[in-house]
């Protein structure tokens, strides 16, 4: 079951760059992409609940976006976040950080998104320890497992290359990769239903877990100011929330304050953040 859940990501990977290929012509930057799927209505409906803390509710409306069109890839970025910082489930948001990539190779934000999942997989690491020995060999042996899956992956991409090549010429040929593309997207569901059934489990496995809430508050009114002081529990898109009433701006933020940061969740209380 763990290993079709690894088979499933390649198949995301495939059909994502078949649909780079396909969209190519299109001319359009990735910051351009990111700022025309901002104003789509489910988007903008995921970031009022998660301005009203309602993180739950968002990212119900994030997979609902995904499950109209899977090729979104801002509702990536934004869940990779959430699951991050409000969250703290690494592992989805290790996926959804890759997706966003995958779909915006061209981004402006690949080296910080790199950063940041540098950063959540060391803290999934990090929590490895409290994990049962029999599953820290398990997840030792799905990520040989996951790299024979990328070698392979290699090989699709070339296979999607020397389809481009002919799609003037073999129109049976793009019938065939636009099935696999559609039955790539079917199994979106299914393999987060899948990501589900592995985290259950390792939770089995362990004798006690603390068992994390989400406060729910009213959101703050954004005040506009020049710098900002980072208080305990602050992260990047809590600050862009409070400054600019809205949590999807933080990369504003991080990119002026580059020289003090080495990656986005480097932030430490009485740190003073310039604000542009």
């Amino acid at each position: 079951m763990i290993k079709v859940y690894f088979i499933n990501i390649i198949k995301g990977i495939s059909c994502a760059l078949l649909c780079l290929i396909l969209a190519s012509s299109c001319g359009k930057t990735a910051a351009e992409l990111d700022q025309q799927e901002n104003t789509h209505p489910l988007l903008e409906k995921a970031k009022r609940k998660l301005a009203a803390r309602d993180v739950n509710g968002a990212l119900e409306v994030y997979n609902e976006a995904l499950s109209s069109n899977p090729g979104m890839a801002k509702a990536h970025l934004e869940m990779g976040l959430i699951y991050d910082e409000h969250k703290e489930d690494y592992v989805r948001a290790i996926y959804h950080y890759q997706r966003y990539l995958e779909l915006r190779p061209n981004t402006q934000k690949s080296e910080m998104i790199e950063k940041s999942i540098r950063h959540a997989r060391m803290a999934f690491a990090v929590s490895l320890a409290d994990r049962p020995s029999d599953a820290v060999n398990e997840i030792s042996q799905l990520r040989i497992e996951l790299k024979n899956l990328k070698n392979n992956s290699k090989s699709l991409e070339a296979q999607v290359n020397q389809l481009q090549g002919g799609l003037k010429t073999s129109r049976e040929e793009l019938r065939i990769a636009q099935k696999e593309s559609e039955a790539a997207k079917a199994s979106e569901a299914e393999m987060f239903a899948r990501i589900k059934g592995y985290e259950s489990r390792i939770k089995a496995a362990i004798a006690a877990k603390k068992l994390s809430t989400t406060q729910v508050v009213v959101p703050s009114k954004p005040v506009r100011i020049s710098s900002y002081t980072v208080k305990t529990g602050d992260s990047l898109s809590k600050i862009s929330q409070k400054v600019y009433g809205a949590s999807d701006q933080w990369d504003k933020i991080y990119n002026a304050n580059k020289s003090k940061m080495k990656h986005p969740k480097d932030l430490k209380a009485g740190q003073v953040l310039k604000i542009p």
